[in-house]
């Protein structure tokens, strides 16, 4: 996407990569106490069984998940999550694939204390040392660069069709962080949603995600960090960057980025001016697409010239 300042055009083909995901929390376990965070324990790697209230849950969450048409089935590997799956499955018919790298954050040696000491520990590790590991377990950003691996082989898995994943609280934080940070390719996510309460054990969440963007490679970052790295930057060079975006005012406009989906794959188109790229549009043998157009400031004459005509 373009730069913040000036005349800077991005425009997205997405509707046909949005498609929908069925999220799962795990059942609960003798560790969980949603209630109260004193009681509430960290379970992390640890290999905690369901309770008889958490295999209760799972069964519920199979038959809400009935009227959404479920095929396929992927779960973390550890137990609470993989006997979820494997309760749901068994109503649904359907057979769970574990991964590994749907486990929920290594949280190392928080593992069994209270959630709520543990807490102000967790959100320092992911605010302020996202790349340092948390003793005898991983970094914040290790836990999201393999999370979103995870969720984006199970959707190649799925291929198309309606996927459900029993995860983990921390994972079910991660995938609502990113959609509210807008579903970037790079995995930024939302720090404070991250770090919010989630969905009880046993709940469904239903999700409509960007498929292309999920599956983008790249290293998860926080707007925290992306808003250090850029008051850093911005400390170094104020007087350059005045001077920037002074000289950048007198340019011809920003070449725009134009993407059209065909069959899942897109094409580009790129010119100068926007009724350049419109007319490459027209002349174009591609299928008629939605197009938004996101313009950041007030609109130029030349697009509006484009877009509408220059008598209206």
């Amino acid at each position: 996407m373009g730069s913040g300042y000036g005349s800077a055009y991005d425009f997205r083909y997405v509707e046909e990569s949005m498609i929908p995901l069925y999220i799962v929390r795990h059942g609960e376990t003798d560790l969980n106490n949603d209630s109260d965070t004193s009681q509430d324990r960290i379970r992390g790697w640890r290999d905690v069984p369901l309770n008889k209230e958490g295999r209760a849950e799972a069964k519920r969450a199979a038959e809400e998940l009935k009227k959404y048409d479920i095929e396929v089935i992927c779960c973390s590997d550890l137990s609470r999550a993989k006997e979820t799956a494997e309760i749901i499955g068994k109503i649904l018919d359907i057979e769970p694939t574990p991964s590994e790298k749907l486990r929920p954050w290594n949280l190392g040696e928080f593992t069994g204390i209270s959630t709520k000491e543990a807490l102000p520990k967790i959100s320092e590790y992911v605010r302020k040392k996202a790349d340092e590991k948390v003793p005898k377990g991983e970094s914040f950003n290790d836990f999201s660069n393999r999370a979103f691996e995870g969720f984006s082989e199970s959707i190649e898995k799925a291929d198309g069709k309606n996927l459900c994943i029993v995860t983990h609280h921390r994972d079910e934080r991660l995938i609502k962080a990113w959609i509210k940070a807008g579903q970037p390719k790079d995995h930024t996510i939302d720090l404070n949603t991250f770090l919010q309460k989630g969905d009880p054990p046993g709940g469904v969440i239903v999700l409509k995600i960007n498929e292309e963007n999920l599956g983008s490679s790249g290293e998860t970052d926080s707007e925290d960090q992306d808003a250090d790295d850029k008051e850093s930057k911005v400390d170094k060079g104020d007087a350059e960057n005045e001077n920037q975006v002074d000289n950048e005012e007198e340019k011809e406009e920003e070449k725009p980025i134009v993407q059209a989906k065909k069959g899942g794959k897109p094409t580009s188109f790129g010119a100068n001016k926007l009724d350049d790229v419109l007319g490459q549009l027209k002349k174009s043998k591609e299928p008629k697409h939605h197009i938004t157009i996101l313009h950041i400031g007030s609109p130029p004459s030349s697009m509006l010239s484009a877009l509408f005509g220059k008598n209206d």
